[in-house]
């Protein structure tokens, strides 16, 4: 993730020489913590959805075992 950030970073800045230099500065600059900042929340997204279908699958193992013990 740091690392397409800074291949972001550095190819803008690398494109500065172009006749459109400023706006290759501009999306090196604003790019590349976009960037981060999108994979960062997407990366938590991820985790809370592990979080929570961990509690799920918790709960219904519990049910489970309930249900079992109530059978016999």
């Amino acid at each position: 993730m740091i690392l397409v950030a800074l291949f972001i970073f550095f190819g803008g800045l690398a494109g500065a020489t172009r006749p459109n230099g400023v706006l290759s500065i501009l999306g090196a600059v604003c790019g590349a913590p976009l960037f981060l900042v999108v994979a960062a929340l997407l990366w938590r997204v991820f985790c809370e959805s592990l979080i929570i279908a961990f509690s799920i699958h918790e709960t219904l193992v519990e049910i489970r075992d309930t249900l079992r013990g109530s059978a016999q």
